[in-house]
């Protein structure tokens, strides 16, 4: 019977989502520009493959430059970036809605935005805008390029919007500022402190421990589950740590901090740790077929194909089974997978899912 399937190319949610909004107007024709290029390609360079990157410019107007995609797409960003040509007026509040409308869409669990600009702008509701941002939990970084740019509004942009604020008057420096905060953004990911350890699922594999007997964590990678997988164990946060879900026909198990001394200390130091453990792998282990059913799978492009053989005790092929299969997708769906007996007399069946 097939329990559960996820296609094997189903992505990942990606762990940061970034906005680059990047001043090109006229006065920041030439040398400013180009560095303003280079700083954004540089963001994108230092960006994890599953990391996603948007760019939009900014003159009187908003502009698309590129639409957030992943970073391992670097060389189709890369060519839009150089697209980026100074023109016109100077519009702040414009670019900083089109990064919060690209924002409000992504399904990362970080989203940032940095913000670039050498000159003044016209009013606007900045704090309202900045606070929706936040309440949405995007954070917001600036950088002032140049002495006449609004350096007060941006400070002001960061500290609301629980980023960090950049200031200097050479262009050249721009880049490093850009791969400075993107890395620092890609950190935000990443929670280091003391976190008691929850149970919030039932499985054979916590069998015989209790809550108040697990170690705390001193780390974790945030991410989000996916639907259909089981969470096990979580920090006192409410960010998952331990969660197990059927691969195919296997199981799959993620853990989100670690079990060295950066992050895992506390577990080395527990006299229970090596015997929890190796029960976590025991129940998620499994043989490849169960007594008088064998199963092997092969997936080419799109399609599952999984091939089993029944037999009765004697090991002898058990022919014309009714079977009841099912397959859940990646949303949670169970769908109805046909079997159909294949060869004559030899116990074997067929099915096969998109």
């Amino acid at each position: 019977m097939i329990t559960r399937f996820e296609k094997e190319k189903e992505k990942e949610k990606p762990s940061l989502a970034l906005a680059l909004v990047i001043d090109k107007s006229g006065s920041i024709q030439g040398l400013p520009i180009e560095l303003a290029r280079q700083a954004a390609k540089a963001s994108v360079e230092v960006l994890s493959a599953r990391d996603q990157i948007g760019v939009i410019g900014f003159d009187g107007q908003p502009q698309i430059i590129s639409e957030l995609r992943p970073a391992s797409e670097s060389e189709a960003i890369q060519s839009a970036i150089d697209s980026i040509a100074a023109d016109g007026g100077t519009n702040v509040d414009m670019g900083m809605v089109a990064g919060k409308d690209m924002l409000d869409n992504a399904t990362a669990k970080i989203k940032y935005m940095i913000v670039m600009t050498d000159g003044q702008t016209g009013a606007a509701d900045f704090h309202g805008l900045v606070q929706a941002m936040t309440e949405n939990g995007i954070t917001v970084s600036s950088v002032a390029l140049g002495t006449s740019a609004a350096r007060e509004l941006l400070a002001m942009i960061a500290e609301l919007g629980r980023g960090r604020y950049y200031e200097t008057v050479d262009p050249a420096t721009v880049p490093q500022i850009f791969t400075k905060e993107t890395m620092k953004a890609s950190r935000s990911a990443i929670k280091e402190d003391l976190y008691s350890t929850l149970i919030t699922g039932d499985h054979a594999m916590l069998s015989g421990y209790r809550e108040e007997d697990l170690p705390f964590s001193l780390g974790y990678v945030m991410t989000e589950p996916k639907s259909t997988s089981q969470v096990l164990l979580s920090a006192d946060t409410g960010d998952l740590l331990l969660a197990m879900g059927r691969y195919g026909l296997g199981t799959g198990l993620a853990y989100t901090s670690d079990l060295s001394e950066k992050w895992g200390a506390e577990w080395l130091a527990w006299e229970e740790c090596g015997k929890f453990w190796a029960q976590v792998f025991r129940a998620i282990f499994r043989k490849a077929f169960t007594r008088g059913l064998e199963i092997t799978e092969t997936i080419d492009d799109d399609l599952w194909r999984i091939q089993m053989i029944r037999r009765d005790p004697n090991r002898d092929p058990v022919n014309n089974v009714s079977w009841d299969a099912q397959a859940t997708d990646a949303l949670g769906n169970n769908i109805n997978v046909p079997v159909r007996q294949v060869g004559l007399g030899l116990g074997r069946y067929e099915a096969m899912k998109l």
